[in-house]
């Protein structure tokens, strides 16, 4: 019979010299994980549609509490029950966010544009520091996607008001 993980029981824990898990009795697949370091941390443990065997890090001990990570462990368990593979949706959630921050201009300027730049043109260092100088800095974490027609000939007017006056001798 396993016991149910408390921040009493906790606190009687002490460092192994290996990685000990506690399973918890109240909800199947949560454990407190203790490494030799004395670092623990609260996991979720499941297996996914296909038979395999998964773990969801719910958080460390002392950012989250025992109540709060088995109330955790408690919506993941709902979610796998309904057929959600929380690990994977997690990696997915992180490739997601990981495509989003590339489809930015900084991005795409910095890791795909200035080095053809560099590249293919004599002058492609003038370029890409005009380039930078005039829109990059302007629109650094604007999506690809964001930048379009109207925003592009809204800036250009800007530009055309705020340019300096001069003189025709």
């Amino acid at each position: 019979m396993g016991t149910r993980i408390t921040d009493r029981l906790i606190a009687a824990l002490s460092p192994a010299d290996k990685i000990v898990e506690v399973y918890d009795s109240q909800v199947k697949g949560f454990c407190l994980i203790l490494r030799p370091s004395g670092v623990m941390s609260f996991a979720y443990r499941y297996r996914n549609a296909d038979g395999k065997k998964q773990a969801f890090t719910l958080g460390k001990y002392g950012v989250i509490t025992a109540v709060q990570a088995r109330h955790l462990a408690e919506l993941k368990s709902a979610e796998v029950k309904i057929g959600t593979d929380v690990q994977a949706e997690k990696k997915a959630q992180k490739a997601r966010a990981e495509q989003a921050r590339q489809q930015t201009l900084k991005v795409f300027f910095d890791e795909l544009y200035k080095p053809y730049l560099l590249a293919h043109l004599k002058s492609g260092d003038q370029i890409a520091q005009l380039l930078e100088t005039k829109f990059v800095h302007t629109w650094a974490d604007k999506s690809l996607m964001g930048l379009d027609s109207r925003l592009i000939t809204s800036w250009r007017n800007e530009q055309i008001q705020h340019k300096p006056q001069t003189r025709h001798r």
